[in-house]
């Protein structure tokens, strides 16, 4: 495993932002498919190591960048995560369709290691499987297959309703949103929007998760109807459901669909 850095085709107030360190990982052997995975809200790319390794000795070349603001581009003291669009609701969105746009790099980046001949996968936790969603939706013809774990859609009942969003949840309803009136501004990333879109998705929650809640992960899955996505949802998991269990499902079901 080792860090590469690829470039930021959005750039922001912030310098170290405007770059994108990630971790490279190969196989031993010919590699089966590449894979961008993606980590959660305030981790970083070495957060989730423990899939990425797994991944590449599974047969695949994986890319794992530091979402916008988090990781090596974190705007906070010693790499902390700080959210810095209080008092402005579009925020979530700009962050977002950064994040979108360094997952088409990282895709990019993949097809050209490969030289062309890559069949690509994303795969996300948490903040990471909301933005596989998205990717599945909104990058359509990118990736073959996706696995979100632990994420949804439904993006303005999620952040209104998380137990780790309280300060962004604050915030706007401090400027007078609620559901109904948030849903317009978070529409432009809202993955259900593009829900035809979506196929070969399988979705991993947990019914008893407080921060991304069971139901909102049913009701996103309920909106993509293609057929070749599938739902597992884990019983007493929570929000951290063990590693060798969200590899007893997506492993195989990467290996049909990638």
């Amino acid at each position: 495993m080792q860090r590469i850095e690829l470039p930021a085709t959005v750039q922001t107030p912030w310098e170290q932002n405007n770059h994108v360190p990630a971790l490279l990982a190969t196989p031993a052997g010919v590699p089966r498919a590449a894979i961008v995975a993606l980590h959660g809200y305030r981790g970083a790319k070495e957060t989730i190591e423990d899939i990425v390794q797994g991944l590449a000795d599974s047969g695949y070349v994986v890319v794992a960048p530091d979402l916008p603001l988090h990781g090596e581009r974190a705007l906070g003291a010693r790499g902390s995560f700080e959210y810095p669009f209080f008092g402005d609701p579009s925020g979530v969105v700009n962050a977002f369709e950064n994040a979108l746009a360094d997952i088409a790099t990282c895709a990019t980046y993949l097809r050209e290691v490969l030289d062309g001949r890559a069949r690509l996968g994303i795969t996300g936790w948490s903040l990471g499987g909301c933005l596989t969603l998205l990717a599945m939706a909104r990058l359509a013809g990118t990736f073959e297959t996706g696995v979100s774990i632990v994420g949804a859609a439904k993006l303005a009942r999620l952040l209104l309703t998380s137990s780790i969003t309280a300060d962004i949840r604050d915030d706007l309803i401090s400027m007078g949103y609620d559901e109904e009136r948030l849903e317009p501004l978070l529409r432009p990333v809202e993955a259900t929007r593009f829900a035809p879109s979506v196929r070969n998705l399988l979705m991993i929650g947990a019914d008893d998760d407080d921060i991304v809640p069971g139901r909102l992960v049913r009701e996103t899955f309920v909106a993509f109807e293609h057929p070749s996505n599938e739902l597992v949802m884990l019983n007493g998991a929570g929000h951290y459901p063990a590693l060798l269990e969200v590899a007893d499902v997506a492993l195989p079901y990467l290996a049909r669909s990638i």
